[in-house]
């Protein structure tokens, strides 16, 4: 769709983030619109939703399981799963090593 002098250029819409590929997504999208904005790219160009080398996407998890106890009445308790490592790659091999002790960048 060509631009018409005088109007913005069409931008995509900016999916909900539910979970972390879905945040992955929004922020794809939202990288995508500074991109539009700042004439780095054509609108046209790219779709943000089809696979983009430099787009990023959860290779590795590394969870530890734990058990939260209610203070006031220890038979109350949740299991939960904790995030100890993610790793992220991109189709150009780049990765993102995110860890509790911080993020690394390969």
């Amino acid at each position: 769709m060509p631009n018409i002098p005088g109007t913005a250029p069409p931008v995509p819409s900016v999916p909900a983030a539910v979970d972390l590929p879905s945040a992955l997504a929004a922020i794809n999208a939202l990288r995508h619109i500074v991109q539009v904005l700042q004439s780095q790219i054509n609108p046209s160009s790219q779709n943000p939703t089809a696979s983009n080398p430099a787009d990023f996407f959860e290779k590795n998890r590394i969870t530890k399981k734990f058990r939260i106890y209610n203070p006031t009445d220890s038979s109350q308790y949740v299991d939960v799963a904790q995030i100890v490592s993610l790793t992220f790659e991109n189709a150009l091999g780049q990765k993102i090593v995110w860890t509790q002790h911080g993020m690394l960048n390969n």
